[in-house]
């Protein structure tokens, strides 16, 4: 019964004090959520950073190793080519 008493004698500035304080902490509660999605989006951009890396590595290391198993056929090929002329033989095969 107090609790009804005093709600009818809320006057403008205690009322305007709640609304005050009901705003600061909706404000407060704002903010922290707002914090809580900065820092999942700063986890997410962390997250994605990495995996862009790996795979940015990953396909440096197999461009590289297809360069390098180019670069192997082409030496054998060569070295071939100059043991064939080497013994005196055509490099082209039998015309």
């Amino acid at each position: 019964m107090w609790f009804c008493t005093q709600i009818t004698h809320l006057n403008y500035e205690s009322t305007s004090l709640w609304v005050a304080v009901v705003s600061l902490a909706l404000s407060i509660v704002a903010c922290l959520i707002g914090w809580s999605f900065v820092s999942q989006a700063i986890q997410v951009a962390e997250r994605d950073r990495k995996d862009w890396k790996q795979r940015k590595w990953f396909d440096l290391y197999f461009s590289a190793s297809e360069i390098y198993d180019s670069l192997d056929r082409f030496s054998c090929a060569y070295s071939l080519m100059h043991k064939r002329r080497a013994k005196g033989g055509t490099v082209g095969g039998t015309i």
